[in-house]
């Protein structure tokens, strides 16, 4: 934990006004670096993702994505802009944009967020792999993902107050 020594009682109260004005800043950048941890295990998780790449049917369903698809998770992940909602700072991991396989349906190719959704849930077609879940469930037994994450933003937040110390 950052520590810090003032010469008076006014420096202090100068330090904390400085901290309060740079509240949302300060609590944004630990957001997001604990929102990295927990996509890294995300990550993990779609690179270890089982690929089939033959057509699925609900009689002889696939065991995962095509390989399209993995890739298009691969390369779509992001975390989305941090949002305030009255007490509550939300960030969200998710899938944006196309995959490169094109069908009639989906002439831009099929959305990774929907990919994403039925390979963690499954459907008539293909096998159900949730790794989200996985993710989050692997994580724990190793070190925790939550502890890893809370430990990741504690660091920020120390390093964000270090250095606005260090500024006044």
């Amino acid at each position: 934990m950052a520590k810090f020594q003032f010469e008076g009682i006014d420096d202090y109260i100068a330090q904390l006004e400085k901290i309060y004005e740079d509240t949302d800043e300060i609590i944004g950048a630990a957001i997001y670096q604990g929102a990295g941890v927990v996509m890294k295990s995300v990550v993990t998780a779609i690179e270890n993702l089982q690929t089939d790449d033959k057509f699925g049917t609900p009689e002889n369903k696939t065991t995962g994505p095509n390989t399209y698809q993995k890739e298009g998770l691969r390369q779509s992940i992001g975390i989305a802009k941090l949002r305030k909602d009255g007490t509550f700072w939300n960030v969200k991991i998710g899938f944006d944009g196309y995959n490169g396989l094109k069908t009639k349906t989906w002439p831009n190719g099929q959305p990774n967020a929907m990919v994403a959704r039925a390979v963690e849930s499954g459907t008539s077609w293909m096998q159900k792999q949730p790794f989200m879940r996985r993710a989050e469930s692997s994580s724990k037994v190793h070190c925790s993902s939550k502890v890893r994450c809370e430990e990741a933003m504690a660091k920020e937040i120390d390093k964000q107050l270090t250095q606005r110390v260090k500024e006044s």
